[in-house]
């Protein structure tokens, strides 16, 4: 992380990323689910640029259309 904190714990990090599942459509989840660990790994770059270009989060899916 970027902002120097630790990493997060397992417990937190699970129940984080099932709040977050929950709220998403579920053929987004379902298209979440079928990335191949390259595809995610293209997915957390272009995440990455996004935050660091400062682009603003109503932007993003015009960025990647």
């Amino acid at each position: 992380m970027n902002d120097k904190r630790e990493e997060i714990p397992a417990e937190l990090a699970q129940y984080l990323a099932q709040s977050i599942v929950s709220t998403l459509p579920a053929d987004v989840y379902e298209e979440l689910k079928s990335l191949s660990p390259e595809e995610l790994e293209a997915l957390t770059r272009l995440g990455q640029a996004l935050r660091r270009g400062k682009c603003e989060p109503h932007h993003y899916a015009y960025a990647i259309h």
